[in-house]
């Protein structure tokens, strides 16, 4: 059967707001000391992936060829000066065959003036 004394209601209130107070702090000190626990891995990792991340830095520097500025842009200006050549020759060549359309139609009105004159 339930008690049914009220007088001492105010107890067990008490009693309650102070378990769950201490419950409350011992689930925050678990959180905080599993982070804890969590980081101080992370960071013994990290030293780990830091040395292999350097490590492979300086592997590939090593094998890269020490001139590879020049190299990389000597292609870039050769090909810069053949497109120049080639697009000179085609100005020339487009240059050469206008003057020879301007000839052809010079001399076919020369012709049709020749020979609207010849027949008046």
């Amino acid at each position: 059967s339930p008690c049914r004394d009220t007088s001492h209601n105010w107890l067990v209130v008490i009693l309650l707001v102070i378990f769950l107070l201490v419950t409350n702090i011992l689930l925050v000190n678990l959180l905080i000391a599993t982070f804890s626990y969590t980081f101080s891995k992370v960071q013994e990792c990290s030293d780990t992936y830091w040395k292999f991340q350097q490590y492979n830095l300086i592997v590939e520097y090593h094998s890269r060829p020490t001139l590879k500025i020049i190299t990389v842009h000597l292609p870039f200006i050769i090909a810069v000066q053949l497109k120049g050549r080639d697009a000179n020759k085609l100005v020339k060549w487009e240059t050469l065959q206008k003057e020879n359309i301007l000839a052809l139609e010079n001399k076919k009105t020369k012709r049709d003036r020749l020979k609207r004159i010849t027949a008046k």
